[in-house]
């Protein structure tokens, strides 16, 4: 073993993303690179790709647990980054008074810098922004000037795809300027649009399989008879989208004329009551984020559909309405207009109708209900996404008819295994050495961390 990689990822196992990093994990581990996955308790047993360590949500719960003796040596990461991972442990949920969650999060980040030195990670690859722990390795990796990625969820199912963080190696792999402007379909570009359409149409591997069911006899009923025009309204996940942020130390709103889902869902609604009197509006809300969107009835037809399978709404609906989900890559699939309430991928580009403000709301949705310049629209989402399957979207098997695969990525973050300071202990010396910080740092408070 020559280098090791550090790697966080909450997402509840078991799930096909597993698989994917622990594929990752084998194919580093060929490269003389060591795998490191932080996350949730549960049953990894199936992917021995990469050597699992459970560890707290919150950044607070682990300054809680691991003993301040262990990390008086370390530098402190500043008083920036210290607010920046309060403000995200409250805003994730966690209710710990301000100067015991200072002292906790203080303590947790010097913790963390002690185990940095003494595993120094070669790349760190963090699962999205608002988990703490990743934050927290980006904020460590831009400091010490190491290659750092983000991971997340690719714009269409099965893939998922990397961004970066702080002042890093770069590469071309989501910078590419052709996704700026993509060629239009001709050709063999038309057959790749062909593939990809087909494929996610068929696919039965759907994301979060328990709120993507097919409907029973009765939700086949309301969805063919529901008067028309329908529109579907898909929620996000509104921390991880940015939607509710009022913290300074996190940033601004992803949409600043809406604070969530529910919000913008309700807005649509008032919307829609006054655009197309007597049509439907079925919303879904992101499975972690769960409301319920009400309007008048004797102006809209108004359902509020938690388990329903994307693609069959999609499908049955006219018009399908976003803040920033990659379910609107369906809306191209289907020949349905997309519209974009919130700073997601597609603003910018005249591919959706984008809303900014409240006032743009109700003449964007008049142009997307009459389909006003959706062909032109249409073809440069197409295209957008073709593009991206070719060269920004890793699939995470083998069918995903995208060119880049998890070998692909382990080619990319392999490069890194040389990245190691000269006069640095082995990596099994740090290897151990990381270990038994993590298992002294249980002991100095009788707990358990799983390792």
């Amino acid at each position: 073993m020559k280098a090791i990689a550090w790697a966080s990822c909450y997402l509840v196992a078991p799930d096909p993303v597993y698989d994917a990093l622990s594929e990752l994990g084998h194919r580093l581990r060929a490269q003389g690179m060591q795998l490191i996955m932080f996350g949730p308790v549960a049953d990894y047993s199936a992917y021995d790709g990469f050597h699992h360590v459970a560890i707290p949500y919150f950044m607070a719960e682990h300054g809680q647990l691991y003993g301040a003796e262990l990390v008086k040596e370390s530098e402190a990461i500043g008083a920036t980054a210290l607010g920046e991972m309060v403000a995200l442990d409250r805003v994730m949920g966690l209710a710990v008074p301000d100067e015991e969650a200072k002292a906790c999060v203080a303590r947790a980040m010097a913790f963390w810098e002690r185990a940095f030195d003494l595993a120094q990670p070669s790349v760190i690859i963090g699962w999205g922004t608002v988990v703490p722990i990743s934050r927290l390795m980006e904020r460590i990796a831009q400091r010490r000037q190491i290659p750092a990625f983000i991971m997340e969820r690719g714009l269409l199912g099965d893939t998922v795809s990397l961004s970066f963080a702080g002042q890093i190696a770069l590469s071309s792999i989501a910078t590419a300027p052709v996704l700026a402007n993509p060629p239009p379909l001709e050709g063999e570009r038309c057959v790749a649009w062909d593939v990809i359409e087909h494929y996610y149409k068929q696919t039965g591997n759907r994301g979060y399989p328990d709120k993507n069911r097919i409907p029973d006899m009765k939700e086949w009923g309301y969805l063919r008879t529901d008067p028309g025009p329908r529109v579907i309204y898909f929620g996000s996940g509104d921390i991880g989208c940015g939607l509710n942020y009022t913290d300074p130390a996190l940033g601004e709103r992803s949409a600043s004329w809406v604070t969530s889902s529910m919000a913008a869902g309700q807005a649509v609604a008032d919307k829609l009551g006054r655009v197309a009197p007597g049509a439907s509006l079925w919303s879904k809300p992101h499975p972690h984020v769960p409301y319920i969107v009400q309007a008048d009835t004797s102006k809209l037809t108004v359902r509020n559909i938690a388990e329903v399978d994307s693609n069959v709404l999609v499908a049955a609906a006219d018009v399908c309405v976003t803040l920033a989900s990659v379910t609107m890559a369906l809306g191209f699939i289907y020949d349905k207009p997309v519209m974009a309430l919130a700073n997601s991928f597609l603003m910018g580009r005249d591919i959706a109708y984008e809303v900014t403000s409240a006032e743009e709301l109700e003449p964007a949705l008049r142009a997307a209900l009459a389909r006003d310049g959706w062909d032109e629209r249409l073809a440069r989402g197409r295209a957008l996404f073709v593009a991206m399957m070719e060269q920004d979207l890793f699939g995470i098997n083998v069918e995903v008819p995208t060119r880049l695969k998890m070998v692909d990525m382990a080619m990319l973050l392999g490069r890194f295994t040389r990245y190691v300071k000269i006069g640095t202990p082995s990596a099994e010396k740090r290897y151990a050495a990381f270990l038994e910080l993590m298992g002294a740092a249980s002991a100095a408070k009788n707990i358990t961390v799983v390792v």
